[in-house]
């Protein structure tokens, strides 16, 4: 996963280096079977690209947020995470 800051370029090094961990604990999470604690790690990596107004470090994390809802079986839940993933891709093409 490519993280950038380019719609707001005064993000910090820091906070994109965290949501990178952040990202990448979800996915340990996940692959471990664990959805709670991985849907824990990508709300927050969700709530730094809200903040620096990343639409990639939000949208990849949402899908996968939906992902992990899936495996709960909270299907309303996930296909709204999932269809706002997808609409959010084909606006920026």
């Amino acid at each position: 996963m490519q993280i950038s800051a380019r719609h707001n370029y005064s993000a910090s090094p820091d906070r994109i280096q965290l949501a990178r961990v952040h990202y990448w604990m979800g996915r340990i999470h996940q692959m471990r079977a664990d959805p709670i604690q991985a849907i824990g790690y990508y709300r927050q990596v969700v709530a730094i690209g809200r903040q620096i107004g990343d639409d990639q470090l939000t949208a990849i994390p949402s899908a996968m947020i939906g992902q992990a809802l899936t495996v709960q079986g909270q299907w309303a839940k996930a296909r709204e995470l999932l269809l706002a993933d997808r609409v959010g891709r084909l606006e920026h093409q």
